[in-house]
């Protein structure tokens, strides 16, 4: 141990090595001692390996997490893209008190061994490493996002700083500023409109559902996103991921291009668009809005990556289309409708119906025991067809004939009134013991040398008796119907949208709302402002 402690102590490792070797073949006379030699050499040599893979790093210097007041900082470029403000650094948990230090302790330590490396390569060598498993989600390794300088023509990456790392870090130069590591090159990349299109704006493609356009752009830039947590376990855990190319409206190119239609579309028209559709496109996730420091409250994302960004011809490649409803059908009702009577159906429907209840009477330990049941509901006895169609809404859309079906059990009235009463004797019951199964014997077998055959026996509860009071019960019911006698009780049936597109040669089509927006139709109402409209 005194030997090996110390800066050089891999060296005099290494010295002791080479002298153990010729020290064995000097003394190696014969195959077993050149056998033995060999082996304790090669295990010499292990040992020298697995020191020197586990040796501190040099430059593993202590990365402070934390201020002298306790509030989290990082290094260059990690400082840029990281939300310090996230409730994991911030707030204590109640349930879990040493969740914030353990999240402090962890992430420091994990710092520790990354770093930011950068290499010169070839052109569209420089391609995101995911997890193939999981390409969007959480468990990415350091090294998966990775960015491309397009003047430099280097590609930079992050990745475990480790002497076990040989392959990962062969040809890469970690990244420096003074005697820190620089995290920048690896955090974020612009994309900007003169690499690689000539001046021509790159295309960023902007969609949700059914709406999409093309909105040429000056930049856009990708972050390396870092999960403290893994949201599906909240262990803590560190994650890697590259977010979608994002831009603001202050990024889009201030040039001409076509509609769907061959229209003309200025910046100022696809800017008034975008924000008729902030819902659908604006970005909220707080990482990105805060590693930007954007000061526009409009940030949007785009679909796919920078090499997908090609030159902007049209702001749409076809009419747009959206789903749209009846608002009249998409409305749900429920009202008395002078609907047909079943086929064969001769007897006049009453407003108010008599309901007998039958009496019946049963033994128990000699007493006897009374109950009341009804033979027939008056819904049971409801003449009405259960379907009608073609009928309008009298609450409103009288020009539209729709579908209604007969509102099950609710022709009558829920508050029926008694009309009549009788006393019904009563038996009082005890269960003395309660039911239950044995298994007995049966003096049977398998076969010769085989288990007995046993039975299952089922118990009856034992039970006790004793006359009761008698109970005033109601044997005769009034009820009321809700609709008068030639009408009956009806939903209406909810019937879905139909996707509607700008081509005026439809029937049903879009109406503009202004020369680059459309809406649904006069009467019709889409799922963004009516809750109960749908679409198949």
């Amino acid at each position: 141990p005194e030997v090996l402690s110390g800066p050089n102590g891999l060296k005099r490792l290494t010295i002791l090595y080479v002298n153990a070797c010729d020290l064995g073949k000097r003394r190696a006379n014969g195959p077993d001692q050149v056998l033995s030699m060999f082996y304790h050499s090669s295990a010499l040599v292990a040992s020298v390996f697995s020191l020197w893979s586990a040796r501190p790093l040099r430059d593993r210097a202590d990365i402070a997490v934390t201020d002298e007041e306790g509030a989290p900082t990082l290094p260059k470029g990690l400082s840029d893209v990281l939300n310090l403000s996230d409730p994991i650094w911030t707030e204590v948990d109640p349930v879990r008190p040493g969740r914030r230090d353990r999240y402090l302790h962890e992430f420091q330590e994990s710092l520790k061994d990354i770093a930011c490396f950068c290499k010169t390569v070839s052109t569209g060598t420089c391609k995101d490493n995911v997890n193939p498993d999981n390409p969007k989600g959480f468990g990415n390794q350091p090294w998966g996002p990775q960015f491309y300088d397009r003047e430099k023509h280097t590609c930079c990456k992050m990745d475990w700083d480790a002497s076990w790392n040989l392959v990962g870090k062969m040809g890469w130069e970690v990244q420096r500023e003074g005697n820190e590591r620089d995290f920048s090159k690896c955090m974020k990349d612009t994309f900007q409109a003169r690499q690689p299109f000539d001046s021509r704006p790159g295309c960023c493609a902007v969609a949700n559902g059914s709406t999409n356009f093309n909105v040429p752009i000056n930049q856009a830039t990708e972050l390396t996103s870092i999960f403290l947590e893994d949201p599906k376990t909240s262990r803590s855990e560190l994650g890697f991921m590259k977010t979608s190319p994002v831009f603001s409206l202050e990024d889009i190119a201030d040039t001409e291009i076509q509609d769907f239609d061959g229209k003309p579309v200025t910046k100022q028209d696809i800017e008034k668009m975008l924000k008729h559709y902030e819902d659908l496109f604006t970005v909220k996730d707080p990482f990105i809005l805060e590693s930007l420091k954007s000061q526009s409250s409009h940030v949007f994302a785009c679909t796919g990556s920078f090499d997908d960004m090609s030159e902007c011809k049209h702001l749409r490649s076809h009419a747009p289309a959206q789903c749209c409803c009846n608002k009249a059908s998409a409305t749900p009702s429920q009202v008395c409708l002078k609907a047909p009577k079943k086929e064969g159906s001769q007897s006049k429907v009453e407003e108010k119906k008599i309901q007998e209840l039958e009496y019946s009477e049963h033994n128990f330990g000699g007493y006897p025991s009374g109950s009341l049941s009804e033979k027939h509901h008056p819904e049971e006895e409801d003449e009405f067809e259960d379907k009608v169609q073609g009928m309008p809404d009298p609450n409103g859309g009288a020009e539209d004939l729709l579908e209604w079906v007969k509102a099950e059990g609710k022709q009558w009235k829920s508050d029926a009134v008694c009309k009549h009463k009788r006393m019904v004797p009563r038996v009082k019951q005890t269960v003395i013991q309660p039911a239950y199964t044995e298994q007995v014997r049966t003096g049977r077998y398998y076969g010769e040398g085989q288990d007995e055959i046993m039975e299952t026996v089922q118990h009856a509860a034992k039970m006790s008796y004793q006359k009761a009071d008698p109970e005033e019960m109601c044997d005769q019911w009034e009820w009321t119907r809700e609709c008068p006698s030639d009408e009956a009780l009806y939903d209406k049936v909810i019937k879905p949208g139909e996707c509607m597109s700008a081509d005026q040669q439809q029937q049903n089509h879009l109406v503009s709302k202004d020369p680059f927006m459309y809406e649904c139709p006069v009467g019709h109402v889409d799922p963004s402002t009516h809750a109960d409209c749908r679409c198949a």
